[in-house]
């Protein structure tokens, strides 16, 4: 489970990732998405369940002591992708991850 955040870290998802290679992300007012996740030459690969979608690929950097990373797009979008024992208490308003 992790929590990603934009540059100006607003949280925009909530995403949890599966080992059977699912995952379900939340949007901040709740909406949900559900789709598949794989890792292709290197990139993690996210394809909603949505018709006619298209895998949308990350490079990740490398892991921060807490274990949080940046992770940029192949469109040229960046975002903080922080694991959920380390992202923000949940009295502070974010929703528990899901890619956006």
């Amino acid at each position: 489970a992790y929590s990603v955040a934009d540059a100006k870290g607003i949280v925009r998802a909530n995403v949890v990732t599966r080992a059977d290679g699912t995952f379900t992300s939340t949007a901040p007012d709740g909406k949900t998405v559900e789709g598949t996740w794989a890792v292709v030459e290197g990139k993690t690969c996210f394809t909603t369940k949505e018709e006619g979608a298209r895998a949308e690929c990350w490079t990740e950097g490398a892991p921060a002591a807490d274990g949080s990373f940046s992770a940029t797009s192949d469109s040229g979008e960046t975002v903080m992708v922080t694991p959920a024992a380390a992202a923000a208490p949940a009295d502070a308003g974010v929703p528990v991850w899901v890619w956006a």
